[in-house]
């Protein structure tokens, strides 16, 4: 009930989406990069320079126009100097005279209006009334007739200020150029930083998104792993509030269901495997009385077949026995009960035990031990000797007549080393991590008998131990069993 209550106070909250949270990192990731191109715009305030470039440009324009002004002016006024000098002037001669000034007074007008629309002439009092008293002399020297001299001395005064006029438009020009080349390349270094920063900040968003969408995933990831190896207990946390959200809450409810239904098989097979083990003592009972022939003599047959009995009694009542142990272990009242042993003494005596049993099949069995001399450990031998029957008689099961079976102790760095070798069938690559999962069996061993707990139990016992065991294989190249556990 707590988790489907849960459930429902989470779907009061707002929820967004998966495909929001992407749209809405991706629209800030935008916004960064409109903000930094907007800024740089800001910071490019080449837009005023061009504009005073393009006036500058237009009034050296206008005093170019100027100058060519008083060239004509100046070409006019001394044909029409020597033309007054005439003694005896033709018709031609005194038209031109008449029209003349009419013409220089006009362009001279020109002059004053195109000086009154250049900004620098405007700006300039001293420059401005310069160039008006030049302007009025001229009009005075053509108005009174004056000598050519006069003339010509403030039309050039006229001239040299435009000059000046336009060297300073130049100059100003060329300032505003060198600004704004100075501008581009600061606006190119703050842009450059600017959009890494903004490219910082985004990666910074992108991350703190993805991360929101990718730790949800990881957890559920992690559960399902927990879940494959049959741990039921683990909860995912509410860490969003979408699709995924939705996700963990059915997965939470399945592990749950799972939970349960783990619980009750392993109540089941305690419960039966209990009420078992006394009709089963008392059939193994019986069937020891009929082999000793204490309720009348046996024929070869019946013989044969209470052989055949009392040994699939032994393999059920091992299987109960092993299942009341996994279940032990698991439920954490597995308890070792260690002893100080000489590990070469065990190891040879372990081994010895199954010497006959091999010999019988014909297949070899070899003890290679690197342990000094009177090497006491500290172990549970009556538990470690059962992880080497598992491991023997497997080897034994998969190792055909005339195959080697080779058992290996080492002891180094305070750690026992041991493994099991055989040049069996093998176990395939993808099979060699579930092969210690409670009743799995390898594809290679289908047809071989056998319950399916006894590498479970003994990783079990190697765990308890403070060790580890792992399987090393090869298709036709046959297993190899390791583990490794701490002396003390």
């Amino acid at each position: 009930m707590r988790l489907f209550r849960r459930k429902d106070d989470r779907r009061k909250r707002i929820r967004v989406p998966i495909v929001v949270k992407i749209f809405l990192g991706f629209m800030v990731a935008m916004i960064f990069m409109l903000l930094s191109n907007l800024l740089i715009l800001h910071r490019m305030v080449l837009r005023d320079i061009v504009v005073e470039v393009g006036k500058s440009v237009h009034d050296v324009a206008r005093e170019e126009k100027i100058l060519e002004t008083i060239s004509q002016i100046k070409k006019l006024y001394i044909s029409y100097d020597s033309a007054l000098k005439q003694k005896h002037k033709d018709a031609e001669t005194k038209k031109f005279v008449a029209k003349t000034p009419k013409i220089i007074f006009q362009k001279l007008s020109e002059i004053r209006s195109s000086l009154d629309s250049i900004d620098i002439v405007q700006n300039n009092d001293s420059i401005y009334l310069e160039l008006q008293t030049s302007i009025d002399n001229l009009a005075s020297i053509l108005q009174k007739k004056s000598n050519l001299s006069a003339w010509n001395r403030h039309l050039d005064n006229l001239s040299h200020h435009i000059k000046m006029l336009i060297s300073a438009e130049n100059e100003h020009v060329s300032h505003l150029v060198e600004r704004s080349e100075q501008i581009s390349k600061n606006s190119v270094r703050f842009g450059i930083l600017l959009t890494l920063g903004m490219l910082f900040l985004s990666t910074i968003t992108a991350l703190i998104i993805a991360g929101r969408i990718a730790r949800p995933i990881a957890n559920l990831r992690r559960a399902t792993h927990y879940a494959r190896l049959g741990k039921y207990n683990q909860r995912v946390p509410f860490m969003s509030h979408d699709e995924i959200a939705d996700l963990t809450a059915d997965f939470n409810a399945m592990m749950e269901a799972l939970g349960k239904l783990e619980k009750m098989k392993a109540m089941f097979l305690s419960s039966i495997t209990h009420d078992l083990k006394s009709p089963l003592y008392r059939v193994k009972l019986g069937l020891e009385n009929l082999q000793d022939e204490i309720h009348g003599k046996l024929t070869k047959e019946q013989k044969h077949a209470v052989d055949n009995l009392l040994a699939d009694v032994e393999t059920l009542s091992r299987l109960i026995y092993d299942i009341l142990d996994i279940q032990k272990m698991e439920d954490g009242k597995f308890e070792l009960h260690r002893t100080r042993t000489d590990l070469a003494e065990f190891v040879r005596n372990t081994v010895k035990k199954h010497s006959i049993s091999f010999a019988d099949k014909g297949v070899g069995l070899k003890l290679r031990m690197n342990v000094p001399a009177r090497t006491s450990v500290l172990i549970d031998t009556k538990q470690i000797e059962r992880v080497f029957e598992n491991l023997l008689s497997n080897a034994l099961k998969f190792t055909p007549a005339g195959g080697m079976v080779t058992v290996s102790a080492d002891f180094r760095n305070n750690l026992i080393y041991f493994s099991v070798q055989d040049n069996g069938a093998g176990i395939p690559a993808d099979e060699l991590d579930k092969i210690f999962d409670k009743f799995f069996r390898a594809t290679t061993g289908k047809n071989v008998r056998g319950t399916g707990l006894g590498l479970a139990i003994a990783k079990q016992i190697i765990t308890a131990h403070g060790g580890r065991i792992w399987a090393e294989s090869e298709i036709a190249g046959g297993t190899t069993f390791n583990f490794v556990i701490p002396s003390e």
